[in-house]
């Protein structure tokens, strides 16, 4: 509204419930014409007339749906809009995309593999429905992934249905359809996302990080612990950054009668420290490209005026090392072994422990050796975000909006 409208008067709200009606009207009182800005059903402008203000105009202006931006707030209101600028290129398309070294990509890059039928959810990792992983067939609400699948099994009862959970959703949204698969035999395999975070929606704590949002550290709620305590009996472990040990988690799980579990661990890149970037070799690169349809990752692209002995004149790949964190996906994809990750760049800090230590498959029945690591108040890899709050990263911090009123 500000760069809309510089010279008008704005009452700004923070908190739209309880509405702060009487500062409204307070505010009201002060201006000669009153209309109401808000994005979606007019919530504010229903409440406002209720209570008796007068409103000049409100969503007969600005329409019930889109987002509202400085153009088309000026237009509804009847303004001339500024002179713009035209660039005269077309531009090309970028489409949303995980980040380079997101550890989803992993899992993903095995779900295409086995062509399995996928059942989503709502996160970081929807963008595993995109080309060239296409993996994910379905996409409802949070939590819905686990139920949708039983529901296929039970439709076609001789095919193996999975669903994917990000391990702050399994906490929030997962845990009913978790018992559900328990209570009533659903063979599904349940692949939990762990990263050690909320990444999409900013970083947030949730049970499994041991960090609460106030500040104070308590014992992580360990999902392994909690998958065993409503019934899972198959319980295996992989690094997503690792492919091979990844395909043979996945084949344990879907190998087993009833439900399963995959616990995917490796931290979200915003909170592991980047490696040294993979490099290209010019001598092996043959311009196969299969470096970027498999795995769609944004820190690799294709120079078509390159030249190699293997590659002629079709082109190499080339690394973005500004992207890059050495992940190593890029590597294990590679036929011709033309990507490299330096083996010298080692882990330094807790973060980069977390982030590149190798697990093996572990069943929900190895007890002795899950206390044993779960002593260590780490369920999974949640001592990563314990390590970044120390240092005031996400996770460390909360902030909060109150109402207020500002005049121009």
């Amino acid at each position: 509204m500000r760069e809309a409208f510089p010279n008008a008067s704005v009452f700004k709200i923070g908190m739209v419930y309880p509405l702060p009606i009487e500062r409204i009207r307070a505010f009201a009182a002060k201006v000669d014409r009153l209309y109401v800005i808000e994005e979606l059903d007019p919530f504010i402008e229903t409440a406002m007339r209720a209570a008796g203000i007068a409103i000049a105009g409100g969503k007969d202006r600005t329409g019930l749906l889109g987002e509202l931006s400085q153009y088309r707030v000026r237009r509804a209101m009847g303004a001339s809009l500024p002179p713009t600028k035209t660039l005269g290129e077309n531009l090309p398309g970028r489409p949303p995309v995980m980040c380079a070294g997101c550890p989803h990509r992993g899992l993903f890059t095995v779900l295409s593999r086995l062509k399995l039928t996928v059942f989503g959810d709502i996160g970081c990792y929807t963008l595993g429905n995109a080309k060239p992983l296409d993996a994910v067939d379905t996409c409802l609400c949070m939590g819905a992934g686990i139920t949708m699948a039983q529901g296929f099994a039970v439709a076609e009862p001789g095919k193996k249905h999975v669903a994917f959970v990000g391990d702050s959703t399994f906490f929030a949204s997962g845990l009913p359809g978790i018992v559900n698969a328990v209570y009533n035999g659903h063979d599904v395999t349940v692949c939990v996302l762990d990263n050690a975070t909320t990444a999409m929606t900013g970083s947030q704590p949730h049970p499994g990080t041991g960090v609460t949002l106030m500040g104070p550290r308590r014992a992580p709620v360990s999902i392994e612990r909690v998958l065993q305590a409503v019934g899972f009996e198959c319980i295996v472990h992989a690094d997503p950054l690792d492919l091979d040990a990844s395909v043979a988690a996945a084949t344990e799980a879907l190998a087993f009668e009833g439900p399963s579990a995959i616990l995917f661990e490796s931290p979200c890149v915003q909170l592991a420290r980047p490696g040294a970037p993979a490099a290209v070799d010019a001598d092996a690169c043959t311009g196969c490209k299969k470096c970027i349809t498999e795995i769609g990752c944004p820190g690799i692209g294709f120079d078509g005026d390159a030249r190699g002995p293997k590659s002629g004149e079709r082109g190499q790949a080339f690394v973005d090392a500004s992207l890059c964190n050495g992940c190593g996906l890029c590597v294990q994809v590679c036929p011709f072994d033309a990507l490299r990750v330096p083996s010298a760049c080692q882990p330094t800090d807790a973060v980069d422990a977390a982030a590149s230590r190798s697990t093996r498959p572990r069943r929900a029945d190895e007890g002795s050796r899950t206390e044993v690591r779960h002593a260590s108040a780490s369920p999974s890899i949640s001592g990563t975000a314990e390590t970044l709050a120390d240092v005031g990263g996400p996770g460390a911090s909360d902030e909060s909006a109150a109402e207020g009123d500002t005049h121009a």
